[in-house]
């Protein structure tokens, strides 16, 4: 065989060789990046979608939640309650249908991986309360002041409609208990100091007449109590009382207000 022949066959050979070495070489460092990539997304667990990133699910971030991310819970809720006054009514009766609602936003803080944590927040509450009452505003004699006075309506139109309405926006904070697992047990004591942005008295005539009194001359702007959630997941039942009056004069009736219905969490 000729010499130029025998040296076109080896060079081939090597050539081969060398190509068929770099392929494999890539292929083992393709493998190993993708190991890589592998034992990188391993660092964080699979989640259930309502922990993605994102300001809007749970506030974790730009990125993935790492294993040492702590769920958070009922950061918002809507409550539907019966709502009356509790105190010197003077015969004045309640309504059954005297129902208010609430709902917040409040940030979630658990102690660590422990059961035990706090929340605190913003809500709006509205509370109504339908009665067969009148509201009148004689004068002191003494002060020189208006105070309200509550007592049955007795006029000779029937009121086919009648309600005082009350509106807040609360600062609510929560010490949170609550288990772990498929049925999550929730206890959350907690203490609620609002602002009053309105109240209004507003009655209905059988004729079809309408009224609304905004000018009740001695109402507390303040409220301020304790409230009670306790449930299972994203249910639980909720109470709460005010300690503070609904009406500031000495001479006005002396009343709190209480509530008591669900809570629907979520987030």
């Amino acid at each position: 065989m000729e010499l130029g022949k025998i040296t076109k066959i080896a060079f081939l050979l090597c050539f081969g060789l060398f190509l068929s070495q770099t392929a494999f070489s890539q292929k083992k460092e393709k493998e190993k990046e993708k190991d890589k990539k592998q034992e990188k997304k391993d660092e964080y667990p699979k989640m259930p979608s309502r922990y993605k990133p994102g300001i809007l699910w749970h506030f974790t971030g730009l990125h993935a939640p790492k294993d040492t991310f702590i769920h958070k819970y009922d950061r918002i809720h809507a409550t539907l309650f019966y709502n009356d006054f509790i105190g010197e009514k003077n015969g004045v009766k309640t309504k059954w249908y005297s129902i208010g609602f609430n709902v917040g936003a409040l940030w979630d803080q658990p102690f660590g991986k422990s059961p035990v944590g706090i929340a605190i927040g913003l809500s709006f509450t509205h509370f109504q309360w339908h009665h067969n009452g009148d509201f009148t505003f004689p004068l002191d004699s003494v002060s020189g002041e208006r105070f309200t006075q509550l007592a049955p309506y007795a006029g000779a139109e029937t009121r086919k409609k009648n309600q005082f309405t009350s509106n807040y926006l609360e600062v609510p904070f929560e010490f949170r208990i609550r288990t772990q697992g498929k049925v999550m047990f929730k206890f959350y004591p907690g203490f609620k100091f609002g602002v009053r942005l309105n109240s209004f008295a507003k009655w209905k005539l059988d004729n079809g007449d309408k009224f609304k009194e905004f000018n009740f001359p001695d109402l507390n702007r303040i409220r301020y109590g304790p409230t009670l959630r306790i449930g299972i997941n994203w249910f639980q039942l909720y109470a709460g009382y005010y300690f503070s009056q609904t009406f500031k004069n000495a001479n006005s009736p002396k009343l709190q207000q209480f509530e008591a219905g669900f809570t629907i969490s979520i987030l």
